[in-house]
């Protein structure tokens, strides 16, 4: 009940804010139930006004009934209050036009100045005091009893969602609570234990167990476990405890925006502001077969590295189309803690598997290298020409093509040339372009544990490696562009292209490749900056095993054989003399991009993909996925 010298907006708050717990605990309130009980409020100053509102022929609004308080409760301020001041106030709205004085009109005409709408000022705006009431107003609970127990169950509501994924911030709850018993682990049942709720409802907790909590920070994804959590089917809204959060984490406060915690002097967000001082947890809860570490052919569940403390669990889940972004962050992670992070190496060899038992190759021969040496495809292969529409119809050379490139995406570098020639003869396939397509399918079958390896190391800078083969193409006689980017002795970016003009030379041909592998680096160099990885000051060291590309970038005045190249292939010039990018030649042997645009001998293919990183760990297995530590200096390995 208000009383004489209530102030008008609180009282309408905290009728708003005890509706709205309601509506949290699953006991509604009507908006007529609410107006009524608003009026029948009210001190007996405002009997008049009561009288006024229930007489008009349509129905009241909640948004009518206060707005109408509140212009009231105004004019009196303004006058000195009382019932004086009100009969005065009443006066002078139903005074005669001819008569009327200055003061303002009970009723506007015009639209408010806040919100556009017609019929209220703008201190009567519904949208302003909602505006003003959240930012006085602190967070209100609801007092549940535990009957049994004694303890106390401070509950908050918020909206009308009902979402198994969604957590209210709880001030005082002595645990944890919720509905869902598809998020817990470890559970429990425990005898029926009734506890009443605020409409004089009785729900049940019938057990208890624990629930992995996922939440967005700036470092990525963090994982944590809320233990002996209440299951409670009935109950409406998941509750998240402050009181046990305090009592095995660290203080909260409660703030205008939201709710705080603080860990090691390090304040984080707990709880977003949802309106009328109800908090949203900031964590979602996760599936137990999503933090499993059980491998499946479609899904891979990704290594879990502990701080130095071991209080979180990093966890990551990563598909194969996605390796190049986690080789990024992997080698970010391996510079902050070069020598200290435990050896650990993730293999997926499940998609691998698939490929194989898909087109009937899981009990091939396996072979050493992907491509035969010396081996030139064409698209007339054949003596007579390929004529083999009809045999090749129900080939799925398409298929395996894409199957091939979506490994050669993840994880395997080494796949890449045999990837893009084969792609060449998917319109028209001989047989001769299927029997090599199958070679690559022997290959991957005695390499299926094979994947990047990253290293913590003291020599983890950025280096790239440009190479090309001129005039590989013996039809359109057109050069292939390969580069490769190495980080903590992995790699992290490659590619193999055919060139889309005819060089001349073989030093055309590598610049050409090296202005690619110059626009690699300058993106690369900005990504690492933005990770804190690399100075922005920090040129990109390139090898080149072409002496004569090198000297084109270097010196404007060497231009007499090569003036006729493309101004945009001159790009690679402008970066080494801005200091992006620095050059260096490295001999052929040592070139690492060579892996990328031509068959090579078994001998030299195999050095060259350990230099890349691509390498077997030694507890691969034959199928599945394994997160194992390992006894070597290997922070990750990836594989497909």
């Amino acid at each position: 009940m208000m009383g004489e010298g209530d102030d008008v907006l609180e009282h309408i708050n905290r009728l708003k804010t005890l509706a709205e717990q309601l509506d949290a605990v699953g006991a509604p309130v009507s908006e007529d139930d609410l107006v009524i009980t608003l009026l029948a409020s009210l001190s007996e100053s405002y009997q008049f006004l009561i009288t006024a509102l229930e007489s008009r022929a349509d129905s009241l609004s909640w948004e009518l009934v206060t707005s109408r308080l509140l212009h009231e409760d105004m004019k009196r301020k303004e006058q000195g209050g009382g019932i004086e001041g009100a009969a005065h106030d009443q006066a002078q709205a139903f005074m005669s036009r001819d008569n009327k004085c200055k003061a303002r009109p009970a009723k506007k005409t015009g639209a408010c100045h806040n919100c556009g709408k017609q019929g209220h000022w703008i201190a009567e705006c519904p949208s302003r005091i909602q505006e003003d009431a959240g930012r006085q107003r602190f967070q209100r609970a609801n007092i549940a009893q535990e009957e049994e127990l004694g303890d106390y169950l401070f509950s908050v509501g918020i909206g009308k969602t009902k979402s198994s994924y969604m957590w209210l911030v709880d001030s005082g709850a002595t645990q944890h609570m919720t509905s869902s018993k598809e998020f817990m682990r470890n559970y429990k049942d425990f005898g029926p234990v009734d506890v009443h709720l605020v409409d004089d409802g009785i729900v049940q907790a019938i057990g208890k167990g624990d629930i992995v909590m996922s939440m967005m920070t700036r470092q990525g994804v963090k994982k944590g476990v809320l233990t002996n959590v209440w299951h409670i089917p009935k109950l409406s809204r998941n509750l998240f405890s402050v009181g046990r959060f305090i009592k095995d984490v660290g203080p909260v406060t409660f703030e205008v925006d939201g709710c705080f915690a603080e860990t090691k002097g390090f304040k984080w967000k707990l709880g977003a502001l949802e309106g009328m001082g109800l908090f949203k947890l900031c964590m979602t809860p996760v599936l137990p077969a999503e933090v499993t570490e059980a491998s499946t052919k479609k899904e891979d569940k990704a290594g879990q590295a502990k701080d130095k403390a071991g209080e979180m669990k990093d966890m990551a889940a990563e598909k194969a189309g996605q390796a190049k972004d986690m080789a990024q962050d992997k080698a970010g992670q391996a510079k902050d803690k070069a020598g200290e992070m435990k050896d650990m190496a993730q293999v997926k060899t499940g998609q691998a598997k698939d490929i194989l038992e898909k087109f009937g190759m899981e009990n091939s021969n396996p072979v050493k290298t992907p491509q035969e040496p010396g081996l030139k495809l064409t698209r007339s292969m054949c003596a007579d020409g390929c004529k083999h529409a009809e045999t090749m119809a129900n080939v799925p050379y398409r298929n395996a093509i894409g199957c091939l490139m979506y490994l050669m995406v993840g994880t395997r570098p080494d796949i890449a040339v045999a990837v893009g020639v084969l792609s060449q003869f998917a319109a028209e396939p001989c047989p001769t372009h299927w029997q090599a397509l199958k070679r690559v399918f022997r290959f991957i079958q005695g390499t299926r544990t094979y994947g990047i390896e990253f290293q913590a190391t003291s020599d983890d800078k950025l280096q790239g490696y440009s190479d090309a083969d001129w005039a590989g193409d013996v039809e359109a006689r057109r050069s292939t562009s390969g580069y490769a980017f190495v980080m903590n002795n992995g790699c992290i970016s490659w590619r193999s292209k055919k060139q889309s003009i005819v060089a001349l030379s073989s030093t055309e041909a590598e610049y050409m490749a090296l202005t690619e592998a110059v626009q690699e680096a300058i993106w690369l160099k900005a990504f690492l900056h933005e990770l804190g990885e690399m100075n922005s000051d920090e040129a990109v060291k390139i090898y080149e095993d072409n002496q004569g590309s090198i000297a084109l970038a270097k010196n404007p005045e060497f231009h007499k054989r090569t003036k006729h190249i493309d101004i945009r292939y001159h790009f690679v010039r402008e970066k080494v003399a801005e200091g992006k990018v620095v050059l260096e030649y490295c001999s052929t042997k040592d070139m690492k991009a060579d892996l990328m645009t031509k068959p090579i001998p078994a001998s030299q293919f195999q050095y060259l993909r350990s230099m890349l990183g691509i390498k077997a760990p030694r507890s691969a297995e034959a199928s599945g996925s394994v997160t194992k530590e390992m006894p070597r200096q290997a922070d990750f390995v990836r594989c497909t």
